[in-house]
């Protein structure tokens, strides 16, 4: 069953992307996520299942900086909690990058990237909170 709401983590591909993420958690793993939708073609919208997955990877470094959304994870919030990484991180110069591509047109990515309209605002002030973690 497909699940979906509006928090980073309430999609299967998310969900399966940190369920993937914490058998072998790293950095490395994080970054690569994260550029999948960073460094490609910004004239295409990226298949949904990657945006998922790299806010995903983007609301883990908002944890690796100290700032986790109330919902995430215990084990994640775990990992993260022993990682840290310092506000200049260059892994937060790319996960603002994701968020921002989301961002640029906020109405087209609601639509794109939630398929259940009831839930749309409640998306975007979720990708919205993201970004305010991120550049805390």
């Amino acid at each position: 069953m497909k699940m979906h709401g509006p928090g980073s983590f309430e999609n299967d591909e998310a969900d399966n992307w940190r369920n993937e993420f914490l058998k072998d958690p790293s950095l490395e793993t994080v970054e690569q996520t994260l550029k999948t939708i960073a460094d490609s073609n910004q004239d295409e919208r990226p298949a949904p299942s990657l945006i998922y997955q790299a806010l995903a990877a983007a609301e883990t470094v908002a944890a690796l900086k100290g700032y986790p959304h109330t919902g995430l994870d215990e084990d994640l919030s775990a990992w993260a909690a022993s990682e840290c990484i310092p506000p200049d991180h260059p892994l937060v110069d790319v996960a603002l990058r994701v968020v921002d591509r989301v961002c640029d047109d906020e109405e087209a990515a609601a639509v794109a990237y939630c398929p259940i309209e009831d839930i749309r605002e409640s998306w975007l002030a979720e990708v919205v909170n993201l970004r305010c973690r991120l550049m805390a």
